[in-house]
């Protein structure tokens, strides 16, 4: 992958799951052209539905796009134990 500066997935919420391939693979591409080029690419999630079982739902979209960096929450005074 070269110079990708913008991911966009519509239907995000099937990356609801850290345990299927769809999310396994969709990590390790944006960690791959990271690696590759140094550069994090901006990531944009579209969908209706974050939250179609539990709030954890949203958990695992929100870590797929900080590439699981729980920092993240940590910044925001959120409890980051999973």
């Amino acid at each position: 992958m070269d110079n990708v500066e913008l991911i966009v997935v519509d239907e995000s919420h099937n990356f609801r799951n850290p345990l299927s391939n769809r999310w396994e693979n969709f990590f390790s591409l944006v960690h791959d052209n990271i690696s590759e080029t140094g550069k994090k690419p901006y990531i944009l999630f579209l969908t209706a539905t974050p939250i179609n079982n539990t709030p954890w739902d949203l958990y695992w979209q929100i870590m797929l796009l900080v590439l699981m960096d729980r920092s993240a929450f940590i910044k925001e005074n959120i409890p980051a134990s999973v």
